[in-house]
């Protein structure tokens, strides 16, 4: 619930209240103006008083009444209020909340001006900006020269004498031997 439909519901339960009291208060008045003209020797003067009273607290009860409904209006008021702001919100964003794509935007404007910033500073103080080098992607033909010139290092290291060999290793299996047969 927004703020106003909470002060609304909080102001009918106030008027509501004050409303209850108004009543009692009248119907009190009511029945001590029957007993008053209900008794034998009736005095005039209490009964004039308490009718003025009577009055009054009948117009106070219907005042309360007339302000309860009118916070009944503000209160649906307030409830399409509400609802009209949860729909504008979702169809059309708050100018002031940016979005991820808006704040990526920003950025990239920043950066641009940034980098026209210092070319122009550059181009000020007479020194030539460097260019970026782009990594040179080797092609085919030189990448299969360094495979090869890599292979033949690798075959000659393992062809030549110098090369440690490990007795402890068992031998390789003879490619004679009949297969194993399995179950």
């Amino acid at each position: 619930m927004s703020d106003a439909t909470d002060a609304v519901a909080e102001a009918l339960a106030r008027n509501r209240h004050l409303a209850a009291t108004h009543l009692v208060r009248k119907q009190d008045l009511e029945a001590e103006l029957e007993k008053l003209r209900a008794s034998e020797p009736v005095d005039e003067t209490r009964v004039g008083a308490l009718t003025t009273e009577l009055l009054a607290a009948t117009q106070n009860y219907k005042d309360a009444m007339a302000e309860l409904a009118a916070l009944d209006k503000l209160g649906a008021k307030a409830r399409q209020v509400d609802a009209r702001v949860i729909a504008a919100s979702v169809l059309s964003p708050d100018p002031l909340i940016r979005s991820a794509e808006q704040i990526a935007l920003d950025n990239v404007r920043e950066r641009a001006s940034s980098m026209d910033a210092m070319d122009r500073l550059n181009q000020e103080l007479g020194e030539k900006p460097a260019a970026p080098k782009p990594a040179a992607k080797p092609t085919r033909e030189e990448a299969d020269a360094a495979a090869r010139s890599e292979f033949e290092a690798l075959r000659a290291r393992s062809q030549s004498p110098a090369a440690p060999s490990n007795r402890d290793d068992p031998p390789a299996p003879s490619p004679e031997a009949p297969p194993k047969k399995t179950l």
